[in-house]
């Protein structure tokens, strides 16, 4: 992971791993001492800072790593790309390098011919993929996007807004949404796919989702450190009608009948079946991850 790149090959109709040469790795990986006369956490923080804003060249691997020593503790920066891990992956990768430091052996696995196997083209499985998406987006040249994301440019700066106001309480929401059967990822989704509806002045919203792309016969995929990631566009028909608990509880089981085919199914065939070309099926990603901790 720390030095290989996953990238598709359309002649073999299969993903590829390309790793780059041992000593490429020893460019992006150092050592420092922190300042014992400044605040060391500040430090730290600075540091990341620095790393995301500068991006290393594609000639080397997308990997950095920093060691920074200081009188109080030890700290380690990794830097990684995302198309080099998942979430799921953070936390083999988090556990792996604690192992290590503890002269412990790591849990991780390295085996991922199986996941490269997956990802094969097969008639088979296309064919499957191709009737769901045919069936759950039918062609519609009408534009479904969220309409105040359309009404100006993209800004360039990434803008990140938290109302805690609005998840307090969450645990307990959580604990609601359980007894009544459901997921609260689910009443979430509800709640979004009803206020898209609304500003879209349309019944039938559609929104991205992402999924883990760890389902299907993946030979140890639980232990893999790989980017099995997908962003596919979900289809909420019905969003203005009724209450949102019974528009969650509908959002669960088509999500439920979703395959494994389907959740692997490539971004671009889905473009190509439901006739939509190169426009975009959606402006609008919806990411929960987990549930934030009670402010």
């Amino acid at each position: 992971v720390l030095r290989s790149t996953f990238a598709y090959d359309s002649d073999a109709g299969a993903l590829r791993t390309d790793i780059f040469k041992p000593d490429a790795l020893v460019l992006t990986w150092s050592e420092e001492s922190l300042d014992a006369s400044k605040d060391v956490l500040v430090s730290v923080q600075q540091r990341m800072k620095e790393l995301v804003s500068n991006p290393p060249s594609i000639d080397h691997p997308f990997t950095r790593a920093v060691f920074m020593r200081s009188s109080q503790a030890n700290y380690i920066v990794m830097h990684l790309h995302h198309f080099q891990y998942d979430a799921w992956s953070l936390q083999l990768l988090i556990d792996d390098f604690s192992r290590i430091y503890m002269e412990e052996t790591p849990r991780s696995s390295s085996d991922i011919d199986s996941f490269l196997r997956y990802a094969v083209h097969n008639t088979d499985v296309e064919r499957e993929q191709m009737q769901y998406w045919k069936t759950t987006l039918q062609a519609n040249h009408v534009d479904l996007r969220f309409p105040p994301l359309l009404s100006e440019p993209a800004p360039h700066k990434r803008a990140v807004y938290t109302d805690y106001a609005a998840i307090y309480g969450a645990s307990k929401l959580d604990k609601e949404a359980r007894e009544k059967t459901l997921s609260l990822h689910n009443v979430f989704l509800a709640a979004w796919a009803q206020v898209q509806a609304r500003h879209s002045e349309s019944d039938n919203p559609v929104f991205s989702l992402w999924h883990s792309g760890r389902t299907g016969d993946i030979k140890d995929v639980e232990r893999m450190a790989v980017p099995c990631i997908n962003v596919l566009p979900f289809r909420v028909p019905g969003a203005q009608t009724g209450e949102t608990l019974a528009l969650a509880r509908r959002i669960q089981e088509n999500l439920q009948a979703r395959s494994a085919a389907g959740e692997q199914t490539r971004l671009v065939k889905v473009h190509e079946w439901v006739g939509c070309g190169d426009e975009p099926l959606s402006n609008v990603f919806v990411n929960i991850v987990k549930v934030a901790a009670d402010v």
